[in-house]
Parts: structure tokens; C-alpha cells; sequence
């Protein structure tokens, strides 16, 4: 199966002292739609950023 993926998450810091990670995502191909489906992603996106905020707030 042929496919494109971009995958782009970008950091920035907020006024009190926090971060928002804003993430886009472009899937491309001729099977990417039968295969991976838009809530996948989403669930993906959420575990990994899930991951993140613990990962962030254990390690001051």
C-alpha cells in the first residue's frame, strides 16, 4: 500500500507558563481511507498526548 504521512506537532508556551501542543496531521493514498480511520487518528493523537502531559509534569 502506498501512502504519504505528515505528522506535525508544535509546542508553544502559553502566558502562564503552560504549553499547547497543537498537532496536524495529512494522510494520503489510495487505501488510507479503508485502512485508517479518522477516529483512529484521534484516539491516536489523544494516548499520545496523554503520554506527554505525564511524561511533562514528572519531570519539572
Amino acid at each position: 500500500m502506498m501512502a504519504k504521512a505528515v505528522h506535525l506537532w508544535e509546542l508553544r508556551p502559553t502566558a502562564n507558563g503552560g504549553t499547547v501542543v497543537i498537532v496536524q496531521e495529512s494522510l494520503e493514498g489510495p487505501l488510507v481511507a479503508r485502512f485508517v480511520s479518522s477516529s483512529q487518528l484521534t484516539n491516536t493523537d489523544l494516548a499520545w498526548l496523554k503520554a506527554l502531559k505525564t511524561r511533562a509534569e514528572s519531570h519539572p
